[in-house]
């Protein structure tokens, strides 16, 4: 029984030393990744960090009126609802059709 052990034991040795270096490169491309995506999450940070800084009411105002000017000039638009305040009353813009 021990010489089985001791057989066991050491194919298992054998086993571990010669899938090492594969182990070592997998565990070094997972760290690779992991840098990769903490380096990434930084800049996505840093990036809405800098827009949020520079938005304001006035700002997002401009451009929802740019982006209800696009809808309105597009042919597949029928009906634009404009007026999002409270206590206001929507305007309603319609493309005149010919």
């Amino acid at each position: 029984m021990g010489f089985i052990f001791s057989l066991l034991t050491s194919l298992i040795a054998i086993f571990i030393y010669l899938n090492s270096g594969k182990i070592s490169f997998v565990l070094e491309k997972e760290r690779q990744e992991a840098e990769r995506k903490r380096i990434e999450a930084t800049g996505i940070a840093d990036s809405q960090k800098i827009i949020a800084d520079g938005l304001s009411n006035s700002v997002l105002q401009l451009r929802a009126i740019e982006a209800t000017e696009k809808l309105a000039q597009s042919p597949n638009s029928k009906i634009i609802v404009i007026g999002s305040e409270k206590g206001t009353v929507p305007i309603l813009l319609q493309q005149e059709t010919k």
